[in-house]
């Protein structure tokens, strides 16, 4: 199971590393850098939170469907130029399905 999911992984590994460096090296030293905040620099600092959050979340709800989708994509691909047939067999304690080629 683990080898199907191999890109997603390290992507969000990627993503993890980058976003971790993000908020304990730099955002603390932009703070530094700001000193006392004043209303309106506190409101572009919440709107800068909120723009990393929403784009955390964007990418882990869309970046692994689209990894899958392009991955499927592939194999027919692959399977329509090896002119082979492709049949699915769902093993039954998973519902990650199986590529049979025959």
């Amino acid at each position: 199971m683990r080898r199907h999911y191999k890109s997603v992984e390290v992507s969000a590994y990627v993503l993890g590393i980058i976003l971790s460096v993000l908020i304990i090296l730099v955002w603390p030293a932009l703070m530094l850098l700001v000193g006392v905040f004043s209303c309106s620099s506190f409101a572009i600092w919440s709107i800068l939170v909120v723009v990393l959050i929403v784009i955390s979340a964007l990418y882990l709800g869309l970046v692994p469907p689209f990894v899958e989708i392009v991955q499927v994509r592939l194999i027919s691909i692959c399977v329509q130029i090896s002119g082979r047939r492709l049949a699915y067999r769902v093993v039954q304690k998973s519902a990650t399905p199986v590529l049979i080629l025959r």
